[in-house]
């Protein structure tokens, strides 16, 4: 591989006016003088000026010469230098950092994680499941670089990359007592048995506010850090859960049915994907990005 990226008129132009010779530029270059003298000869035509001035000893750089040698030198330094940056991220461990909030990390994640390993078998991707705010947090800190979580409103100090209305649904078993039911109000739903996913979550903050509007109280008789352990609840015959149509386990489950509510703020929370600001993402953690939002839209 060349170490250098300047065309070869420069690359003569360089090494003539350090050896102050044609004849010995081309013993240096392994190539006729000829060749060199032709090289030097279009490039002062391209420039329309002089760069050497001839004389029986050799060449002498021009006031002009001088000028294009320092900026051939930055030039090269600069080339040298992307050269060995562009090898040194060839050679490294490429890693994707995500968080996402508990709706987010199942399915859909591993999905995306199997098709980029596909393409790029030596990346490595790091996921951390968290709430909302933290993946909110963790983005606009820049300790990951990519966001997926449920809020309701556009959060600052991050990139909306990618954002998709999910209202919130109650599941149940397919023959649960509200499980024919079109769409249903929240208080219909809070009259069975329920359970929550635990923590802060945007999930249980939308929850709390449609409740407080209507005098009603969240008593959950489960809660859990994980929707997968709340499904597990459902299927076995414990009540009802609360969760956005996003990823695996219920679209895919004959046993589970999902009701809409009627309470219009319960349709407002949103699914978004997060960027740090500033800067942008490189090529391999676009390409993660990408295959995420098309996911999402599977």
């Amino acid at each position: 591989m060349s170490t250098t990226l300047l065309p070869v008129e420069l690359q003569y132009f360089r090494v003539t006016a350090a050896a102050g010779s044609v004849n010995e530029a081309a013993r240096r270059l392994r190539v006729a003088s000829s060749a060199v003298s032709r090289q030097i000869v279009k490039l002062e035509r391209s420039l329309g000026v002089p760069l050497f001035i001839r004389h029986g000893r050799g060449v002498e750089l021009t006031t002009q010469g001088f000028r294009l040698l320092a900026s051939v030198r930055r030039s090269e330094v600069e080339g040298k230098r992307l050269l060995a940056d562009l090898a040194q991220e060839e050679n490294d461990v490429r890693r994707i950092r995500v968080a996402c909030s508990d709706g987010f990390a199942g399915p859909l994640i591993a999905q995306v994680i199997v098709a980029f390993a596909r393409v790029h078998p030596e990346a490595r991707v790091e996921v951390v499941s968290c709430s909302s705010e933290q993946a909110v947090r963790l983005v606009r800190d820049a300790h990951v670089d990519i966001g997926a979580c449920f809020v309701t409103g556009l959060p600052d100090g991050v990139r909306v990359e990618y954002t998709e209305q999910l209202p919130m649904v109650a599941v149940m078993a397919h023959d649960h007592v509200l499980a024919d039911r079109r769409d249903l109000s929240l208080a219909e739903a809070l009259e069975h048995p329920y359970g929550l996913l635990s923590g802060q979550s945007s999930q249980r903050d939308l929850l709390s506010d449609a409740a407080a509007k209507r005098g009603l109280r969240l008593d959950p008789v489960v809660e859990a850090d994980r929707s997968s352990i709340l499904l597990d609840f459902v299927r076995a015959g414990g009540g009802l859960i609360f969760r956005s149509m996003l990823g695996g386990g219920v679209v895919d489950d004959p046993s589970l049915t999902a009701v809409p509510f009627a309470e219009p703020e319960l349709l407002q929370r949103s699914a978004q994907i997060h960027s740090p600001l500033p800067g942008d993402l490189d090529a391999a953690q676009s390409e993660f990005l990408d295959l995420l939002i098309s996911g999402m839209r599977w």
